[in-house]
This record gives C-alpha cells, sequence and structure tokens, in this order.
C-alpha cells in the first residue's frame, strides 16, 4: 500500500508498476519464509532416527513428503496462469468482434472482473481462513487413520459453508444495487451481480472442498480438476464472447464454476465416504433466506432510508437478513445447540466432539498442535 501511494502521483504507469512490484516483493518474502521452515524442519528430522516402519520412513524425508504436496499445487498455478493469460487476451478481443470498442470491451469486462467479481468472491475470505484453521487437524487425523473424525469435521465445514454462503448470496441478490453504489458509486453492475450471486454457494464449497481434498493428500485431483475447467473455459470464451458478447462470459463463469464445483465436491464426498444433506444444508437454509430477504424488503418499504447513506443501508439490511435467518434456521432445525457448541470451540486447544452425531461411536477429544 505504501509503495502505491508512493508511485499514484507519478501517473497510472507508474501505479500498475507499484503493484506488481508490490505483488513480486510479497511472494519473494512469502517464498524466503517458506524455505526458512522447511529448513528448520528437515533440520529437526535429521536429528531424530527413522523407524523402519514410520511414515516418514516411507516417504523419504522432508523433501520427498514437501515435493508430493507441492509439485501438483505448483504445476497447476503454472498451467493455470498461463490459461488466465490466454483468457485475459481472448476476452477483450472477443468483445471487440462482438462489435463492442476497445473503450467499451475494456469497460464490460473490468466491469464484471475488477468490480463484480471480488464483490461475490470477497466474503469468501473468511470462510477461508475459518476452513484453513482445520486443515492440519484433517491432515493428521487422515494420517493416523482416523477416518470418523475426518468425516465429522469435513461435514461440519461442509454444513458451515453452505450456510453462510446462502446467507451472503441473498444479501447480495437483495442489496445488489446498494453495493455497487456504496463501493464504486456505480449500480450499473447489480445486474451482473443478481444474476451471479446464486453460484456463490457452489464457489465457496468449491473452494473448501479443494482445501480439503489437499489436506486428504488428493492434490493430483484438484490439479487435473483446475486444468480441466481452465482448458474448457478457454474453448468456451474463444467461441462464446465473440457470439454473445458479455452474455456469454457470464455463461462461462456459470459453467466453469457448477463443473468445477461438481468435480471437487462429488471427489471430496466420494473419498470421504460422504454424504451431502441436500435438504438440510440447501433447501431449508434457500427457503429461509428467502424469506428473511421478502420480510426485510417488506420493512425497508415502510421505513425512510433516506437518511442513511447505501453503505448504512447494506448493514442494516445484513444485520436484520442475518438476525432473521439464524431464527428460521434454529427454527428449521438447520442448526442445533451442538452446532454453535462446536462453531465456538472451533478456536481453543481443544474441541469436544459428542457422541450423538451419529458420526463416532464413542466421545473424541481432538487436540489442536
Amino acid at each position: 500500500v505504501n509503495i502505491i501511494n508512493l508511485f499514484v502521483p507519478k501517473g497510472l504507469k507508474y501505479a500498475v508498476g507499484a503493484v506488481i512490484l508490490g505483488i513480486t516483493i510479497s511472494e519473494i518474502i512469502s517464498c524466503m519464509y517458506m524455505f526458512l521452515l522447511y529448513c528448520f524442519e528437515n533440520k529437526k528430522y535429521k536429528k531424530q532416527p527413522y523407524a523402519k516402519n514410520t511414515i516418514m520412513k516411507k516417504q523419504g524425508g522432508v523433501l520427498r513428503r514437501v515435493l508430493s504436496i507441492s509439485l501438483p499445487i505448483a504445476v497447476s498455478s503454472y498451467i493455470r496462469s498461463a490459461l488466465k493469460t490466454i483468457e485475459n487476451i481472448l476476452i477483450p478481443a472477443g468483445l471487440k468482434k462482438y462489435g463492442s470498442t476497445n473503450k467499451a470491451a475494456l469497460e464490460q469486462y473490468g466491469m464484471l472482473s475488477g468490480m463484480a467479481l471480488p464483490i461475490l468472491n470477497f466474503p469468501s475470505v473468511f470462510l477461508s481462513s475459518y476452513s484453513a484453521l482445520l486443515v492440519p487437524e484433517i491432515t493428521e487425523a487422515n494420517a493416523k487413520g482416523h477416518k470418523k473424525r475426518v468425516n465429522y469435521t469435513i461435514s461440519r465445514v461442509f454444513q458451515l459453508t453452505s450456510l453462510l454462503s446462502i446467507f451472503i448470496a441473498g444479501v447480495i441478490i437483495l442489496f445488489s444495487a446498494e453495493l455497487g453504489i456504496a463501493i464504486y458509486n456505480n449500480k450499473d453492475i447489480h445486474t451482473m451481480l443478481r444474476v451471479l450471486a446464486p453460484l456463490i454457494p457452489l464457489m465457496y464449497l468449491d473452494n473448501v472442498a479443494d482445501g480439503m481434498l489437499k489436506a486428504l493428500d488428493q492434490q493430483m485431483s484438484t490439479m487435473t480438476y483446475n486444468i480441466i475447467d481452465s482448458i474448457l473455459r478457454v474453448a468456451m470464451i474463444y467461441y462464446l464472447i465473440p457470439a454473445k458478447g458479455v452474455t456469454g462470459l457470464i455463461i462461462v463463469i456459470i459453467v466453469s464454476n457448477v463443473m468445477d464445483s461438481f468435480l471437487s465436491i462429488g471427489k471430496l464426498l466420494k473419498v470421504a465416504n460422504l454424504k451431502f444433506k441436500f435438504f438440510d444444508w440447501t433447501v431449508k437454509p434457500s427457503l429461509a433466506i428467502t424469506a428473511s430477504c421478502f420480510v426485510v424488503e417488506l420493512l425497508f418499504k415502510f421505513i425512510n432510508m433516506e437518511y442513511f447513506s447505501a453503505g448504512m443501508s447494506v448493514v442494516i439490511g445484513a444485520v436484520l437478513v442475518c438476525i432473521i435467518y439464524f431464527i428460521l434456521l434454529l427454527t428449521l432445525d438447520c442448526i442445533k445447540e451442538e452446532d454453535i457448541y462446536w462453531f465456538v470451540n472451533i478456536f481453543k486447544n481443544t474441541r469436544h466432539i459428542p457422541s450423538n452425531t451419529g458420526m463416532i461411536s464413542e466421545d473424541i477429544r481432538i487436540t489442536q498442535f
């Protein structure tokens, strides 16, 4: 941020260069930090003699274990970056073929990728951070063969992600115009937000599923799905955008997210031998958020909101929707006392899993290190 502020007065080119410089520096620092952690880890295990039948011995030490995880992720990232570059070239070119001028093509692409999509993706930061707390636990439990513990944790993460993502989708659909005005002082993106917002549950579940698959040593699967998704996107962009314009790009986003989500979620459910509770995690919450948004929208018609800014209206509305939504989830039995207990205790060092969940045969106390 400081680098950007330093170069902004010099012009747009310098500001863009500052952004690239900041990203490069942060990546270098991150890489150095991870390398130091690897050196310390390697040094620690070199001092410990390996038993003949240990997992450490079978996997050939720290380097092999690190490479077995990092290489598929890195290869996937490199290929997706290359295909993403091709996408960024094809999209403006396709919009021009559709009939847009250079300026209009870039404006339309910018509204979608630079304005609408960041609003849809931003709340996932909190869910991703929350889910990341559980990845080490799932990895450890899976390595020790504690399948019931793995299933229980993944089930909880899916439940939480589904309930929260449906809430976020409802709020964005209800306040799409206000969000555009509050963030960008532009309400033209509200149509894009309303069209793409129903994808939020799939997008967020896909992100969580990718993390869980990596925790279960399924990096190759995620790499394969990501590459297939990127290739499909490039092919659809090449054919659809010149024919449909921005509508074609929206179709690409919808098809890509639906396919990638079903592949990742399906693979995770298969690996974990888990059933997705569609009615409790999707149907009931969807009915609850629909009713909540309807009540708040009706309430706002009888309240003079002109005294509040667009941003404050969104905040007030989101809080009201959240309260009603939570009450309805309790009423519909989508959330139980046990669920609240689990969520609150996830940030503590130990978390108790009751036996009445039906997923374990006895009480288990999980300790996070």
